[in-house]
């Protein structure tokens, strides 16, 4: 099981759409896209270790993304993952794995000066519900994304901000149509090719009448460019507010290339 995550974390991605030269995030969404005729591929994957209601869980999760630069500042592309969950609690022991959701992605960024100090641009997606949600692989939904993208530089400092939200299409009677979420990432160069990131991100209740499932979250890592069109990035997250988790940290090992 652990040489299969190991694996997992070397050649699969939690996905992050990558432009290798100027993809300067880990967590959140940045506001660069391959350049035209460019595209940019990502592979790498996550490993979550979490604990409520006396039950303990272990996700790993693998994703690739390909995008295709359709102009300098827009760009479409398509994310399929791979799950395996593993719980026990209550003296019971359950897993699955399989296909997970996968998504169709697009992002047009406003501002096409690569030189500005400020940015905007917006990423929309659609959750194609692939995974098998009778088996909790995936949602069991089609559910739309928007997000709106600012990315500020403050001299050699870079700070990303998300804003979104996505609809839930036919929810149940206890979800919520619309969940929202945000994020905050700073980027720190310390050299040409390598940076260290810190980040701060939640997201609202999915579930009516419950404020259990609303977090917010905290993690850093490193990023390493080897050359201007390759890069690979390692972060580490922990939930700090959730009534749900008792505790809950997540891993990611992200490998991408443009070319």
């Amino acid at each position: 099981m652990i040489k299969w995550m190991l694996a997992v974390l070397v050649f699969c991605v939690f996905s992050v759409p990558a432009h290798a030269e100027l993809e300067r995030t880990l967590w959140a969404w940045d506001t660069q896209t391959p350049q035209q005729g460019n595209f940019s591929v990502s592979v790498g994957g996550g490993y979550e270790n979490y604990n409520y209601l006396k039950v303990d869980g272990r996700t790993v999760q693998s994703t690739a993304a390909l995008s295709y630069g359709i102009r300098d500042n827009w760009s479409a592309g398509l994310e399929v993952s791979y799950q395996y969950w593993w719980e026990k609690g209550y003296g019971e022991k359950y897993s699955e794995k399989g296909l997970g959701d996968s998504a169709l992605v697009t992002t047009y960024r406003f501002i096409n000066d690569r030189q500005s100090s400020v940015e905007f641009a917006v990423r929309g997606s659609l959750n194609v519900p692939t995974g098998d949600d009778d088996r909790y692989l995936g949602s069991g939904k089609w559910e739309p994304k928007l997000e709106f993208i600012t990315a500020s530089s403050l001299g050699p400092v870079v700070l990303v901000t998300n804003l979104g939200g996505t609809y839930i299409i036919d929810a149940d009677d206890q979800e919520e149509h619309v969940v929202l979420n945000g994020d905050i990432e700073c980027v720190v160069p310390l050299t040409s090719w390598l940076s260290a990131n810190a980040v701060v991100s939640g997201w609202t209740s999915r579930w009516e009448e419950s404020a259990d499932d609303h977090y917010l979250q905290l993690g850093g890592g490193v990023r390493v460019a080897p050359t201007a069109q390759t890069f690979i990035a390692a972060s580490l997250y922990h939930l700090v507010a959730s009534d749900f988790y008792d505790d809950d940290w997540y891993v990611m090992l992200n490998l991408g290339a443009e070319f």
